[in-house]
C-alpha cells in the first residue's frame, strides 16, 4: 500500500508586453488536491498512477486552458496533461516550463552574440504561444531561459505551424459479396446431399 498525494494545476493563457515584444504564455493556479492511496504491487505502481492521472486530466478539463495532474509518490512523480489553447503559431518548448528570462541574440559569423536580455517579471509558464517583436528590434533568435534549460529559436521559428492533432476515424465496415455468400451455401447443400447418398447405398446393402 503507497500514500500518494495529488495535484491539478491550470495553466492560462496570459498576454504579456514586455521591453520591446509581446508575448503569450500561461499564468498558473492550483485548483484542487488530495490524497490516494494504491494497493498496487512496486512494479505496477507507475501505470496505476499514470492511468489515474489521466482519468484526472480528462475529468478536470477545461476549454482554452492546459489541466496538469501531478502524482507523487515516495520516490515516483508522475504527470499528465490535457487541454488545447486557441491563437497559439509556435511551439517555445516541449513541455511546460517556467520563464526566467529572455535574451535577444544578433549573429556575427558562425556566433551569436546576446544584445538584450528581458526579465519577465512575475511567474510565468511557457510551452506554446505567440509572440511579437517590435519591428525597430534588431535581432536574429532568442534564447528563452527557463528552470529546465535554455532553448534558442532564430528568427523564422517564431510562427511555425503547429501539427494538429490526430483524431481516430472510425472505418467503414467491409460488406461480404453476394457471389462469396452464395458460393458457401451451395458447397453446404451439396455436403449434405453426398452425406445422405452415402447413407442410403449403406441402408441398401443390409
Amino acid at each position: 500500500m503507497v500514500r500518494a498525494l495529488v495535484r491539478i494545476f491550470v495553466y492560462r493563457p496570459d498576454r504579456r508586453s514586455l521591453d520591446g515584444l509581446t508575448i503569450t504564455g500561461y499564468d498558473t493556479d492550483e485548483i484542487d488536491w488530495k490524497e490516494l492511496t494504491f494497493r498496487s504491487k512496486m512494479e505496477r505502481l507507475v501505470n496505476r498512477m499514470a492511468v489515474e492521472a489521466s482519468r484526472l486530466s480528462y475529468h478536470y478539463k477545461r476549454s482554452n486552458v492546459y489541466t496538469q495532474v501531478v502524482i507523487e509518490a515516495p520516490g515516483i512523480v508522475v504527470w499528465e496533461g490535457e487541454g488545447e489553447v486557441k491563437d497559439v503559431n509556435t511551439v517555445f518548448y516541449p513541455l511546460m516550463t517556467r520563464l526566467e528570462n529572455i535574451t535577444l541574440y544578433k549573429r556575427e559569423g558562425e556566433k551569436l552574440l546576446p544584445m538584450k536580455t528581458i526579465d519577465v517579471g512575475r511567474e510565468f509558464y511557457i510551452y506554446d504561444g505567440l509572440i511579437q517583436v517590435d519591428e525597430n528590434v534588431e535581432f536574429d533568435a532568442i534564447g528563452f531561459y527557463t528552470d529546465k534549460g535554455l532553448r534558442i529559436m532564430f528568427r523564422e521559428e517564431l510562427k511555425l505551424p503547429i501539427q494538429a492533432r490526430i483524431r481516430e476515424i472510425s472505418r467503414p465496415k467491409k460488406t461480404r459479396k453476394k457471389g462469396k455468400t452464395k458460393t458457401k451455401k451451395i458447397s453446404r447443400a451439396k455436403k449434405k446431399t453426398k452425406s445422405r447418398r452415402k447413407r442410403r447405398t449403406k441402408r441398401k446393402r443390409r
